[in-house]
C-alpha cells in the first residue's frame, strides 16, 4: 500500500510541518524551580483562558444538542435543525484552534521543563550526583514533565466540561420541573464530594510511596543497563534478575493497590448514579402523563440528562488522577530545590555573583 512506502510517510510529514509549523512557533522558557509549580501555568495562562473558554462553549452547546433536536422535530422546525449544524461547524472551528494553541503549549512546558532540569543537572556540582541514583533522576524529570501536561489536560479536557455539562443539564431540568432540577443538583453534589474526596485520600495517601517504588524500579533497569558488562564479568546475572523482578513486581503492585482503592470509589458512585437516573426517569415520565410535556420532549430531557451527567462518574478518577500528578510535578520541583547548587562558573553566562 502507498501509505506504507518510505516516500509518502516522509511526504505526508513533510506537509503537516510546513502547515502546522510547530517547531517555528515553540518557544521555550526558563522554569525558577524554587517558586511552587503553579508558576508555570501564568507563563501560558492566556492560551489557558482560551482553552477553556472553548471547553466550556462545546460543553454547554453539547449537552443540549438531543433537546435541540427533540424541539426541532415536535415543533417541526427545519431551522432549527440548521441552527445546531452551524453552531456545532462553528464551535468546532473555535476548539480546533484552541487544540492547536494547546499543541504549542504543551510542546513549550514539557520542554523548558525538561531542558531546565537539564540545565541543572549539568550544571550543579558533580559531588552533589554521587549519591544520588541515575535512575531515579531520570524518572522524576521524566514524570514531571509528562504529569505537569496530563494535569492540565485532565482539568481542560475533563473536569471543566463534566461541571459544565452538568450544571447545564440541571439549568434544563429547573426549566421543566423544579423539583427535578433539585433532584439533579442533589446527586450532583453526593457525586462530586463523595468520589472526589475518598479519590483524594486514596490518592494523597499512596501517591508517595508509589513514587518511591517507580524510582527503585526505573533506578535499577538503568543501572543494569549501565552496569552490563560489569554483571557479565562478575556473573552476577542470575541475582540482579531476581533482585529487578522483586522491584518490578513491587512497584505494580504499588500501583495497583492504587487503581483497586479508586475502583472501589467509582462503585459506589455508580450506585448513586443509576438512582439518579431511575428518580429523574420516573419524575420525567409523571410529567408526560400529566401533559405537561409531550413523549418527544421527555425522551430528550432524559436523553439530555444521561447525555449531560454521565461523565460525572469519572471526576473522582480525575481527581484522583489530578492528586497524583501534582505530586509528581512538586517531586521534581522540591527534589531539584534540595539535590545541590553550582559553586563555579560552568556556561558562558555564568558569573560568580550570579552563582553566590
Amino acid at each position: 500500500m502507498f501509505w506504507q512506502k518510505k516516500e509518502f510517510q516522509e511526504a505526508y510529514f513533510d506537509t503537516l510541518n510546513n502547515f502546522f509549523k510547530f517547531n517555528k512557533r515553540t518557544h521555550f522558557f526558563e522554569i525558577d524551580f524554587s517558586k511552587p509549580w503553579w508558576y508555570t501555568i501564568l507563563k501560558r495562562k492566556f492560551r489557558y483562558i482560551f482553552l477553556v473558554s472553548s471547553e466550556v462553549l462545546q460543553a454547554t452547546f453539547e449537552s443540549l444538542v438531543p433537546l435541540g433536536f427533540g424541539i426541532a422535530i415536535s415543533q417541526q422546525k427545519m431551522e432549527y435543525l440548521t441552527y445546531i449544524i452551524f453552531g456545532y461547524i462553528g464551535l468546532e472551528i473555535i476548539n480546533r484552534l484552541a487544540v492547536y494553541s494547546n499543541g504549542l503549549t504543551i510542546a513549550e512546558v514539557q520542554g523548558s521543563i525538561a531542558l531546565e532540569a537539564q540545565n541543572f543537572f549539568l550544571t550543579v556540582d558533580p559531588i552533589f550526583h554521587s549519591t544520588k541514583s541515575s535512575g531515579a533522576i531520570v524518572s522524576k524529570m521524566q514524570a514531571g514533565g509528562r504529569e505537569f501536561i496530563m494535569m492540565m489536560n485532565m482539568i481542560c479536557f475533563q473536569i471543566i466540561p463534566t461541571v459544565i455539562s452538568y450544571i447545564t443539564v440541571t439549568l434544563t431540568l429547573i426549566y421543566f420541573n423544579g423539583y427535578l432540577g433539585l433532584v439533579s443538583v442533589t446527586f450532583f453534589i453526593l457525586i462530586t464530594l463523595l468520589t472526589s474526596f475518598f479519590r483524594y485520600i486514596n490518592s494523597n495517601s499512596l501517591v508517595k510511596k508509589w513514587i518511591g517504588a517507580r524510582e527503585k524500579y526505573a533506578a535499577i533497569t538503568t543501572e543494569n543497563l549501565i552496569q552490563n558488562s560489569h554483571i557479565r564479568s562478575t556473573f552476577a546475572t542470575i541475582e540482579t534478575i531476581q533482585r529487578t523482578e522483586k522491584l518490578v513486581r513491587n512497584a505494580y503492585n504499588t500501583r495497583n493497590i492504587m487503581f483497586m482503592g479508586g475502583a472501589m470509589v467509582t462503585f459506589f458512585a455508580r450506585m448513586l448514579y443509576i438512582v439518579s437516573v431511575f428518580v429523574i426517569g420516573y419524575g420525567i415520565l409523571d410529567l408526560v402523563q400529566k401533559g405537561v410535556i409531550n413523549s418527544v420532549i421527555g425522551t430528550t430531557v432524559i436523553i439530555t440528562y444521561m447525555s449531560g451527567s454521565r461523565q460525572i462518574l469519572r471526576i473522582g478518577d480525575t481527581v484522583g488522577d489530578v492528586t497524583e500528578s501534582m505530586a509528581n510535578i512538586a517531586d521534581l520541583f522540591q527534589f531539584i530545590t534540595n539535590f545541590g547548587k553550582q559553586s563555579f562558573p560552568v556556561l558562558s553566562g555564568d558569573t560568580i555573583d550570579q552563582i553566590q
